[in-house]
């Protein structure tokens, strides 16, 4: 047993979600170094989240994260990044899309992205249907598709990292970026959340090479999802 235990994050309900030096979640940003400091901060944003949610007056947010995740090789990243383009431009009324993603990746790059779900998700692959035209009142084709995304109950985020440095995993990127998607909650909101599912998938988005819960032992206030096969 140890001698000492690191203490809890003293915050309270006012406190702010983002980091003191933080201009904001940004996509493809990293902040966190390493595990350490990466845990640590989402320990600071799950006691202030709890804290909300013990007020009783905050607006109630139940939600999940699946992290899907893409390694490069060969070029696979484009296919990877069209499939998404394609999935976030048609969810209607949010303006989506891969426009800020990096147009290219090197082999062996890492990409994520972190899509906030109802509690219980655990996948976000999807076989894409073929193209549709949906025509308009006057007969007109408008080129709109359904949403690809019902899963999605917000905005979603990306990471990538061209060239991984030792140490450097999937599971770190996705945490940091989830840490980062939390930065985007209003003062008046009191987030709830279940540990997220990552995702591992080729490059179509479609074919999933394995799924996990991950943890860190932290406090979620909600139940992992249950994994299927």
């Amino acid at each position: 047993m140890p001698l000492f235990r690191r203490r809890s994050p003293e915050v309270n309900a006012h406190t702010p979600l983002r980091e003191p030096d933080s201009s904001g979640p940004q996509q493809g940003r990293r902040r966190f170094p390493n595990e350490r400091a990466i845990r640590e901060a989402l320990e600071r944003q799950l006691a202030i989240c709890a804290a909300r949610v013990q007020t009783g007056e905050l607006e109630l947010i139940d939600a999940g994260f699946v992290v899907q995740v893409h390694v490069n090789q060969a070029g696979s990243y484009e296919q990877w990044r069209a499939h998404w383009e394609r999935r976030l431009a048609s969810v209607p009324g949010r303006g989506l899309g891969t426009q800020t993603w990096r147009t290219a990746l090197p082999d062996g790059a890492i990409s994520v992205i972190v899509i906030p779900v109802k509690p219980g998700t655990s996948t976000v692959t999807a076989v894409l249907p073929k193209r549709a035209v949906v025509r308009g009142v006057a007969g007109t084709p408008t080129g709109r598709e359904r949403n690809l995304v019902p899963e999605m109950i917000g905005p979603p985020l990306a990471a990538h990292s061209p060239m991984p440095k030792r140490g450097e995993t999937a599971e770190l990127m996705g945490m940091d970026t989830i840490h980062g998607w939390l930065e985007w909650a209003r003062a008046d909101q009191a987030p709830r959340l279940a540990p997220p599912v990552f995702e591992y998938v080729r490059a179509n988005g479609q074919q999933c090479l394995g799924r996990e819960v991950v943890t860190w032992d932290l406090a979620w206030p909600l139940p992992a999802p249950v994994l299927r096969t």
